[in-house]
């Protein structure tokens, strides 16, 4: 494990955040961040153990948390774009009548459906068969399983306040948490640090 020095000059913290992963440019503002405004630079233990640094990144980013060394979030990207192909379950996406049309003509043209067959809708606006909508959410169920057991609720947590925006969302930090909690149950939600 690599560590700093209580005290840490500008490339130290540099050569620090660029050894643990980061690029140049979120290396520089870890370290700009660090010598001059270290108020915005945080660790946590986390809920699986690790030890967490982190800043909010006002050089590079406007307020996003950049986490120097997490240790399971490759993993949590590689699941969250993953997507089923439409095509190989019957499924398609439509917001306006000629989308739907479009879509409902490829899946005749797939053999999914004969024209004139009745097909559903989700909630998310997918269409498809009852058996193909099921089918195609199934794969996010089934992508989903892991990630509690693989990844850290902490970085999840960061990683999602950044991905829906909540530095400036109006009601703060509400659907990071509740994507942990989704995750990973309310239990261990209540265990990370929020901000």
């Amino acid at each position: 494990m690599i560590t700093l020095k209580k005290k840490t000059s500008y490339q130290d913290a540099f050569t620090y955040a660029m050894r643990c992963g980061l690029n140049s440019k979120f290396a520089n503002s870890y370290a700009k961040t660090l010598t001059e405004e270290s108020y915005n630079v945080g660790k946590v233990t986390t809920p699986h153990g690790n030890k967490l640094t982190y800043f909010i990144d006002w050089n590079v980013t406007e307020g996003s948390v950049v986490m120097v060394n997490p240790h399971t979030i490759n993993y949590y990207k590689e699941c969250k774009n993953a997507h089923p192909n439409g095509d190989k379950y019957g499924v398609f996406f439509a917001f306006s009548r000629e989308q739907f049309d479009k879509g409902y003509k490829h899946l005749v043209e797939l053999g999914f459906i004969q024209d004139g067959d009745k097909i559903q809708v989700s909630d998310m606006g997918a269409y498809g068969t009852k058996e193909s909508l099921d089918a195609f959410f199934d794969f996010y169920r089934n992508r989903d399983k892991n990630i509690p057991i693989k990844c850290d609720p902490q970085e999840v947590y960061f990683y999602e306040y950044n991905n829906y925006e909540c530095m400036y969302a109006w009601d703060g930090d509400k659907e990071a948490y509740n994507e942990v909690v989704r995750l990973f149950g309310e239990d261990i939600a209540k265990t990370i640090k929020r901000l």
